[in-house]
């Protein structure tokens, strides 16, 4: 079990003793600056919601997926665990699942922000006790710092998509809204178009970009408002914030097939082609392409 759970058990018990010695032991092995400040408990609250403010904006900039994240999935330092199941995004939508029994999108794509305020919510209630001992200022102090999120979130997210699209942080929000909608509505696949735009990005042909619509036209309108919105792409910071390759689904499920068979050759060359997911190499430009309509994985459960 994870800390973030062991907190929510610790909540319903109402076992005050142990969340104090469970924040200590957080603070101290992961924000120990916390431990330093007028009300520890409580910047280690702020402490949390900064980290998971700036990781689902990174997950989701990937086109990741967490798949089923739940308070006993995430973990307070800000790393990502438990992966399962989880996947890496192909055409692109907003309400994209992997999880088979997510019939609700509870944990879409695009729902990953509210539930990861969700949970930092269920965190804070288990520190109130710690806050302060009037119960009701420690709501104050709480819901200031949750507060506190979403201006977090939002600035992640802007310059997490705008070092993808190669602009300033100063390009609107709409120009990223447009573009993600410009994908949606046209089902291109997330990582190719970002891939494709970094090329054009170091002026290389726009074939390859347009061949990810079924109507070009829609991408070449796109790509006159994105040369208004920055003349000179950033390009060395747009390759960094844009993988070449991911795991794809169909990809994963041809090595699991092959490990039930024995053999592990799959999974060591699969492996080897995401060490280096932003770095050029042609032995592995197999990777770098969508799945065929045969190869389409159309279920996913933990595990898998």
């Amino acid at each position: 079990m994870c800390e973030w759970e062991l907190f929510n058990s610790f909540r319903r018990a109402r076992t005050l003793e142990a969340i104090q010695v469970l924040t200590d032991y957080a603070i101290n092995r992961h924000y120990p600056a916390a431990a330093e400040t007028a009300n520890p408990p409580l910047a280690f609250l702020k402490a949390v919601i900064a980290a998971q403010a700036n990781l689902i904006p990174h997950w989701m900039s990937l086109g990741f997926i967490h798949g089923v994240m739940n308070t006993d999935n995430c973990s307070i330092s800000g790393e990502t665990i438990d992966y399962g199941p989880c996947a890496f995004m192909e055409e692109f939508h907003p309400g994209c699942v992997f999880s088979s029994i997510d019939r609700n999108a509870r944990y879409a794509w695009g729902n990953q922000a509210n539930i990861g305020l969700w949970n930092l919510s269920r965190l804070a209630e288990a520190l109130l006790p710690l806050l302060d001992s009037d119960r009701e200022e420690a709501k104050v102090l709480a819901e200031e710092a949750l507060a506190e999120y979403a201006g977090q979130f939002g600035k992640n997210y802007h310059a997490r998509f705008c070092a993808k699209l190669g602009v300033s942080e100063g390009a609107p929000e709409d120009f990223v809204r447009t573009t993600l909608e410009l994908l949606a509505n046209h089902s291109v696949d997330f990582t190719l178009f970002f891939r494709r735009l970094t090329q054009v990005a170091n002026k290389e042909s726009t074939e390859g970009l347009l061949a990810l619509f079924s109507d070009p036209a829609a991408c070449e309108n796109w790509l006159q408002l994105w040369q208004t919105v920055e003349p000179a792409p950033n390009f060395e910071k747009m390759r960094l914030a844009n993988p070449i390759r991911i795991p794809r689904n169909h990809r994963v499920e041809e090595v699991i097939q092959a490990g039930y068979r024995g053999d592990f050759e799959p999974f060591d060359k699969l492996s080897a082609a995401l060490a280096h997911p932003f770095a050029e190499d042609p032995d592995f430009a197999e990777y770098e392409e969508r799945p065929t309509p045969e190869q389409v994985v159309h279920e996913t459960f933990c595990g898998t």
